[in-house]
C-alpha cells in the first residue's frame, strides 16, 4: 500500500512539473533567473517567429477551457470552434510581476483589442489559479478581457509557455505564427498582429493606428 502510494504521488508530481510559475517573497528575482534559464534551456529567443524554424507553420493545438463570463457564470471555449478569426493568447497569473506592467500597458494601447466580432480574438489565459483567485483580481484591477481558466497548466504545457507572460499568435486557419516570451512593448504587439491579421481588421491603439512610413 505504501509503495502504491508513492507512485500515486510520484504521479501528480510529474503532471506538475512543466509549470515553472511560482509564488513567494522572491517571486520577482524567481520569474528573472527562472525566465533566462528557461530560454536558454530551451534555446529559444524571447520572440519565435514559427516559420523561422520550419516551411510550414506548425497547426496550434485544439482545446477547450472554462471561460469567466459576467455575474459569476462561466461558459467553455473550444479554439477549433473558431477557425476562421485570428487568435492571441496571453498566458499570464495573478502574481506574474511582469504581467502586472505588461498586461495593464497592453490594454491602455489597444482598448478595442477582442471587441470587434469580427477582428481578432484576445484570450487571456491563466495558469494554474482558481477561478475565485482570478475573479478577485480582475475586479481588483478592472481589466476588461475575455479571460480562459487552464487550471491544470495543459494547455500552457501544448503550447510551450515555460513563463509568463507568453504571448502566441494563431492565423485564421489554425496556425502558429509566432510565439513571444516575456513583455513586449506595443508597438512590437501591432506589428506582429499584422503578420496575422490584415491591415484593415487590425485594431489600432489608443491614439491611432501606427503611422505607416513614408517613402
Amino acid at each position: 500500500m505504501f509503495k502504491k502510494g508513492v507512485i500515486v504521488m510520484a504521479r501528480l508530481s510529474l503532471r506538475r512539473r512543466p509549470n515553472i510559475l511560482l509564488k513567494g517573497s522572491f517571486t520577482v528575482l524567481l520569474h528573472t533567473a527562472l525566465l533566462a534559464t528557461a530560454v536558454a534551456v530551451a534555446g529559444l529567443s524571447p520572440s519565435i517567429p514559427a516559420h523561422a524554424a520550419a516551411s510550414g507553420l506548425p497547426e496550434a493545438p485544439d482545446f477547450s477551457l472554462v471561460e469567466l463570463l459576467d455575474g459569476g457564470e462561466i461558459d467553455v471555449f473550444t479554439l477549433s470552434e473558431h477557425t476562421g478569426r485570428p487568435v492571441v493568447l496571453y498566458f499570464w497569473t495573478t502574481y506574474c510581476p511582469y504581467c502586472a506592467v505588461d498586461l495593464p500597458r497592453l490594454l491602455q494601447a489597444f482598448p478595442e483589442l477582442g471587441k470587434d466580432p469580427d477582428g481578432p480574438l484576445f484570450l487571456a489565459v491563466d495558469v494554474g489559479e482558481r477561478e475565485a483567485v482570478v475573479r478577485a483580481h480582475l475586479e481588483h484591477k478592472g481589466y476588461d478581457m475575455r479571460v480562459l481558466l487552464d487550471r491544470e497548466r495543459e494547455v500552457a504545457f501544448m503550447y510551450r509557455a515555460i513563463g509568463t507572460p507568453t504571448y502566441v499568435w494563431i492565423t485564421a486557419d489554425r496556425r502558429i505564427a509566432r510565439q513571444h516570451l516575456g513583455p513586449l512593448a506595443p508597438e512590437l504587439f501591432a506589428q506582429y498582429l499584422r503578420e496575422i491579421v490584415p491591415d484593415e481588421a487590425a485594431p489600432g491603439t489608443a491614439s491611432g493606428p501606427p503611422a505607416e512610413p513614408r517613402g
